[in-house]
């Protein structure tokens, strides 16, 4: 899955690139600084070789664990029933380009501000609305095991705007699970944390359509173009 690898690239040249401007300060800094005699040049070569391999040894734990979330939300959307990673493919090319996401009729996969990638079958979300806060703009998706997770929406340089981008993921969602609730609601939000049992039970009938009927349906009716417009 070509489309899906790339998805972690981003977040691995998000790092690299921190690591090379953190080494350059070091080094500017090293160089100015003026000394006295060479057991000053000493021990400031040792400081700055000790702060460097600490930096060092903190990106490359937090590498790793992106690169786990990595493994972890592919084997997730490896595991959705009737998936097809030829499938995934075509959809995610079709439909609109978005930064930390890749758009397909059986998930949405992301990565949020720390670069942690997710995978959330559309089959089990059975809420969603538009969240804004101080730090977020984009999407709460909750789904019928009670969990809620936050999706940020980012929009590529002349890409859109992201609320196309937010009416593309809830009108997937919607035509994906037919009685859905979409929008939000303050007793549904309450009764979601307190009563996920009660909460199901006051939701229609829900009809999953499969991926294969799904994607037939955006093709002959151009939603992948209407949708985002």
């Amino acid at each position: 899955m070509k489309k899906f690898r790339k998805l972690i690239v981003k977040p691995i040249w998000s790092l690299v690139g921190t690591i090379t401007f953190i080494f350059a300060l070091f080094v500017l800094i090293f160089f100015c600084v003026k000394y006295d005699s060479i057991d000053h040049l000493v021990g400031t070569l040792i400081i700055f070789l000790l702060f460097w391999g600490l930096f060092f040894l903190v990106f490359f734990i937090y590498g790793i664990i992106v690169w786990l979330s990595y493994l972890k939300a592919k084997d997730v959307l490896k595991s959705i029933p009737g998936f097809s990673s030829q499938r995934f493919e075509r959809e995610v090319t079709r439909s609109p380009e978005l930064k930390n996401m890749l758009i397909c009729s059986d998930a949405l996969c992301f990565y949020n501000s720390f670069y942690m990638i997710r995978t959330i079958p559309l089959n089990e979300v059975v809420w969603a609305y538009p969240e804004q806060s101080q730090n977020l703009v984009g999407l709460k998706l909750c789904t019928r095991d009670g969990e809620s997770y936050s999706v940020p929406v980012m929009i590529k340089r002349k890409k859109g705007t992201k609320d196309m981008a937010e009416r593309y993921i809830l009108r997937l969602l919607a035509r994906k699970n037919k009685g859905i609730m979409i929008g939000y609601s303050e007793i549904q939000e309450k009764m979601f944390q307190k009563n996920l049992s009660q909460f199901l039970q006051e939701l229609p009938q829900m009809e999953v359509v499969d991926s294969v009927t799904l994607e037939q349906d955006y093709i002959q009716n151009n939603y992948y173009i209407q949708d985002f417009h």
